[in-house]
């Protein structure tokens, strides 16, 4: 995405390996500035909204 924003990712899923292999994937893009992950979408609405 060249010289552009860098964005934050949340990663839902209930499957931990899904979880982590995505993030890792996402996490290694040069866009990415940063990957958190959530199991739930409870969890996924306590992280975005920090």
């Amino acid at each position: 995405m060249g010289d552009g924003p860098r964005r934050l990712v949340l990663v839902v899923d209930d499957h931990p390996v899904v979880r982590r292999g995505l993030a890792a994937l996402l996490g290694a893009e040069p866009w990415v500035e940063r990957v958190l992950e959530a199991d739930s979408v409870a969890r996924a609405e306590e992280l975005a909204s920090l």
